[in-house]
């Protein structure tokens, strides 16, 4: 229906949006056409167009070119020179010939790309856009030569960029209005959602030079924002797969989709009338009629103040005929895992009796793992693309989930303990980086897919018996602290008792807030004023007056700890959903419940909410008092967000320090302790197991008296059953490799080094470039300056592609200081103890090989 996508020689502009879409695939066909033909010539031709790209191994030259009299249609040979340096092809290709074949095919592929987006810069009018192309352009070209993926970063942040999205208010609008409707007409409600979500993710948008033509300065400057970020996330990887493709619809939200909206509108109902003949009888009715009906109502909601469907908690019952269709999906699924459960059991039983010959005792039922609303709806729209008007859509398209809670609960409580296996992950699909969902593995033994990924054989590996693992594990919990074995249940870990305080409802967990415009738990309240004497009390420093703006603001909320219906602790935050990260502002328990484990508890029930809500990233402003906790809690003063995403958001703090804390959308955080708790007691236990193999005596080494000089280790007897492998030295070639083909790894590692360099007490001679000025002969004496700003910047700038470039940058600060000044100067002495701190900092992540 929205025939308004564009190809890689579109130019922008809104007069194109109404270009037939069946352009998208014939264009993508082209480009994929191209790129199966080159990954299909052979290897010496290959590495002759990637050689335009690369840069010579013997100087600066950035990429080989054709001698004026070679031949254009004749294939260039190894011996050919630059047409710039002079120097051969084959200097150009040096590095790129130890390459694997699907290595080569991956830079090809990113060729292709580049020559694309050169094309449609050459052709683009728009001077903004034309700017977005050359930048794009110049990454990749960049990572050609680095022979990295290609990353986006700065300032347009990363997406989502706003939350909900625009597919899930949209599905939260069909629910809100449409779900009194019987199957039929909720159906057809449904296919006019898919289709205006399939429109906008297919759509042209018109340009910030054209906008600002009909909107103020300020509204133009924002949607040049977002537009931009449209631009190189969504559009333009659309034909360029090198960069990672979104959905329109699946990254922006409310602000976006107001920004477009009305002119979206005006031209698909145009589109819809003129392409009325077209359309097969019994859908004309549909989109004719019923579907400016649809965006008039969808209009109101997006413009409206107070809008439920952009509510993030927004709930609604699901209609009769879906919740009966998810009830007998329910129970199918139950039965089919109940199924699986009976059979995994019997072949552990199969298992374990032919391993031990004892009697196979069953493991203890672990609880369910869930997560707690009321009896609601939520999901989202599936991606989908009809090909036409007359496309028909199954309601199975719609992912939905039904989730429970006791009844008459007075407030809604967040995730109650579970007790998951060991081992326990999330799906993959969880993951907003992850696609391809994974099951959960327990036991210990090392994947395929692990073995592969690390270069193990299964000899290095001496994976254990799944059944000894689950012996083992059947031992931990009747031994562990509360278990029926337990001797000292008085030593129960703090976090266990919270668990089973939160297990047998002496405490509970509850989100609490304020709300001025509908109606919030009558218990909410007088909780918000208990919590505010929780906070006055052990926060002094704090006035009364702003704990209770803050606590009573309906921006905040807090996530409250209940115990004998008072509130005894709790966390007060404030969730910036546009920028993907929370503020927390207030976190304190009672003085009379501390070292109960509670503030542990509170702050791992805080990551399951966040995660549930989109929400990976925590930033807050610690005292003196509180880093200790927070660093317990996964808190770093290394904050891993850009500055654009949380300045102007959060307000700062004299005499505070601020911390940040990234989430991992695969771990469960309420049990990640026990889990932890129980691997490390199941590897002790393992380890007891083989140490009667370990501890075998040997006899003595003969061969010395005999006259032998020198034996290999590997001939030392038992040597080899404790483990000990000979050392593989890797060369210097097989090491830039390796550091090649991780630049993200690389590049946190080194980040951490300069940042550690650069808060050492010695280093403030080095933190910018020498003034010219204050010292007029320096730059006399050091002909190649070098100082911590500018290797921050290189970092930045992805300069450093091997750790050898980063140490020759960091030595030279140092020598420069030394040639410079005097031995026994106070500068000569901070070069040489920063030397030393650097040298061990780089050994410690295995980084120095000198």
């Amino acid at each position: 229906m929205s025939d308004t996508a564009g190809s890689s020689a579109d130019k922008m502009k809104t007069e194109q949006s109404t270009k037939s879409e069946s352009s998208i695939p014939s264009n993508l066909q082209r480009i994929q056409q191209k790129k199966a033909q080159v990954c299909g010539w052979s290897r010496d031709r290959k590495l002759s167009k990637l050689a335009i790209y690369s840069s010579c191994q013997e100087c600066n030259c950035n990429g080989w070119k054709a001698p004026t009299q070679k031949v254009t249609s004749t294939l260039a040979t190894a011996s050919d020179p630059c047409h710039n340096c002079t120097h051969l092809l084959s200097q150009h290709t040096s590095h790129l010939s130890v390459l694997p074949e699907e290595e080569i095919n991956r830079l090809l592929g990113m060729v292709v790309d580049v020559e694309n987006i050169f094309m449609s810069m050459h052709r683009e009018s728009d001077s903004d856009n034309k700017s977005v192309y050359y930048y794009l352009f110049k990454l990749l070209r960049r990572c050609i030569v680095e022979m990295r993926k290609p990353s986006i970063e700065g300032p347009l942040g990363q997406p989502p960029f706003e939350l909900p999205s625009i597919a899930k208010g949209v599905m939260n609008f069909v629910l809100y209005k449409f779900s009194h409707l019987t199957q039929k007409d909720w159906q057809a409600m449904y296919d006019l959602a898919k289709m205006f979500l399939h429109s906008l993710n297919h759509w042209t948008f018109e340009t910030p030079s054209a906008r600002l033509q009909t909107a103020s300065e300020e509204e133009a400057s924002a949607y040049k924002v977002n537009y931009t970020r449209w631009l190189v996330f969504c559009h333009v990887p659309a034909f360029c797969d090198s960069l990672r493709h979104y959905e329109t619809t699946t990254v922006f939200g409310k602000t976006m989709l107001r920004a477009v909206f009305k002119s979206v509108k005006k031209q698909l109902v145009d589109k819809c009338h003129m392409e009325k003949d077209r359309m097969p009888a019994d859908k004309r009715t549909l989109v004719l009629t019923h579907f400016p009906r649809f965006l008039n109502l969808i209009e109101e909601e997006i413009y409206g103040v107070n809008s439920p469907i952009w509510d993030p908690e927004f709930k609604h019952l699901p209609p009769a005929h879906l919740q009966a269709t998810l009830e007998r999906r329910k129970a199918a699924e139950q039965a089919a895992a109940a199924a699986a459960a009976a059979a995994a059991a019997a072949a552990a039983a199969t298992t374990a009796t032919s391993s031990s010959g004892k009697t196979p005792v069953s493991p203890k039922s672990g609880k369910n793992f869930a997560s707690p609303t009321n009896n609601t709806l939520t999901g989202s729209f599936a991606s989908s693309n009809p090909a036409s008007l007359g496309a028909t859509n199954n309601i199975s398209n719609v992912t939905v989930k039904i989730k429970s809670e006791k009844p008459d609960s007075p407030a809604p409580t967040l995730m109650p303990a579970a007790s998951p296996g060991i081992g326990i992950k999330r799906p993959a699909s969880d993951s907003p980086d992850n696609k391809k969902a994974e099951s959960p593995r327990s036991g210990f033994g090392v994947s395929d897919v692990k073995r592969r990924k690390i270069g193990l054989t299964a000899e290095d590996l001496d994976d254990v018996p799944e059944a000894v693992v689950k012996q083992i594990v059947r031992d931990i919990n009747d031994d562990s602290p509360g278990g029926p074995n337990s001797v000292f249940k008085e030593c129960i870990p703090p976090d266990i008792v919270a668990k089973g305080e939160e297990e047998s409802g002496l405490i509970r967990v509850a989100l609490v807030y304020n709300c001025l415009d509908r109606q919030v738990d009558r218990q909410f309240i007088p909780w918000l004023i208990g919590l505010q004497g929780v906070f006055s009390h052990q926060l002094p420093r704090m006035p009364l007056g702003y704990i209770s703006r803050l606590v009573f603001d309906p921006k905040h909320k807090t996530l409250a700890l209940i115990k004998e219906q008072k509130p005894i602790g709790g966390i007060c935050f404030r969730p910036f959903l546009s920028q993907g990260f929370s503020e927390i502002v207030f976190c304190a328990v009672s003085s009379n419940e501390q070292l109960k484990g509670y503030g542990t508890h509170l702050m791992n029930h805080l990551k399951e909410y966040h995660m549930r809500i989109g929400i990976h990233h925590f930033l807050t402003f610690a005292d003196e008092f509180a880093i200790g906790y927070f660093r317990k809690q996964g808190f770093s003063k290394d904050i891993c967000l850009d500055s654009s995403v949380y300045q102007g958001f959060i307000k700062d703090y004299d005499g505070a320090t601020l911390m940040h804390c990234q989430l991992n959308p695969r771990i469960v955080y309420t049990e990640l302790s026990s889990v932890i708790r129980k691997q490390k007691e199941v590897l002790k236990r393992l380890i007891d197991q083989k140490k009667d193999e370990v501890e075998k005596v040997h006899p003595g080494l003969t061969c010395f008296k005999e006259g032998v000089r020198c034996i290999p280790v590997e001939a030392i007897p038992g040597i080899r059953e404790t483990g000990w492998r000979p050392a593989v030295r890797n060369t210097r070639v097989s090491r830039l490799q390796v550091e090649c083909a991780h630049p993200d790894s690389l590049h946190k590692a080194l980040r951490n080094v300069i940042n550690a360099i650069k808060n050492h007490e010695l280093a403030w001679p080095f933190q910018k470039p020498v003034d010219k000025v204050a010292v007029p002969d320096y730059y006399d004496h050091i002909k190649y300056p070098m100082d911590l700003k500018t290797m921050t910047e290189r970092l930045k700038a992805g300069y450093y592609t091997t750790r050898r470039l980063f140490i020759a940058d960091m030595q030279r600060i140092f020598n420069n200081c030394r040639i410079y000044n005097s031995p026994e100067t106070e500068y000569y002495m901070c070069a040489n103890t920063l030397d030393r701190y650097f040298q061990a900092k780089m050994r410690e992540l295995g980084l120095w090989d000198k």
